[in-house]
Order: C-alpha cells, then structure tokens, then sequence
C-alpha cells in the first residue's frame, strides 16, 4: 500500500498566519437561523430560570417573618428604609453565605443553595 501526501485547500485563517487546520472548516450560511434560534432560546432559559425558580425558593426561605429578626439592626444601618421595603428584599443581597444565610436553618440553606 502506498502512502501518498493529500494536499487540503488552505482554510480563510491560514491565509492570515494562522496555523493551517488539517481540514476544511464547514461552511453552511443556510443554517444560520437554527443557530440563532438556538442561542436565543438558549438566552431565554438563562433569563427565566432564576424568576421561575430560584426567586420562588427565595421568597420561601427569606420570608417575611423570618427577614424580622433582622430589621433592628438594618434601621440602624439604613434609617430611611421602611419596614415593608425591607421585608420586600427576600434576602438580598445575601447569596447564601452572607449575615442573613448564617440564620436559616440547615433544610433551608441547603434548599435556597441549590435553587
């Protein structure tokens, strides 16, 4: 069997100094749609989840009665704020670590960790 060297068509990058790819690059332009549509649909579930999800274990485990425990000390800090806006924060900006997480519970932290 003869070995034989296959010369490829240089691909458009290896025109600008790139190092030449061992193939062809596909190139299908007819395709473009479905690749939009794909990242759209991929940047819509990137942007719903976290309201169809992640704010309702949120509001659960940061609710009203439990944000309480903590208006004193956020008056202090923050004398303009009311009550009802603050009780309206669901735990902002706490992201699981932070002063109001350290309260919750193991069940909750460990729910609103993995939301």
């Amino acid at each position: 069997m003869n070995s034989t060297n296959i010369t490829l068509p240089l691909a458009p990058a290896a025109k600008l100094g790139a190092p030449p790819l061992p193939f062809m690059p596909d190139n299908h332009p007819e395709l473009f749609p479905y690749v939009l549509l794909s990242m759209v649909i991929i940047a819509f579930q990137c942007f719903v989840i976290p309201f169809a999800y992640t704010v309702r274990v949120r509001a659960k485990v940061f609710s009203k009665d439990f944000m309480q425990q903590f208006w004193e000390e956020h008056h202090k800090a923050f004398p303009d704020d009311t009550l009802e806006a603050f009780e309206k924060t669901i735990g902002f900006p706490d992201m699981g670590s932070g002063v109001f997480a350290k309260k919750l519970s193991y069940a909750d932290w460990f729910k609103f960790s993995n939301a």
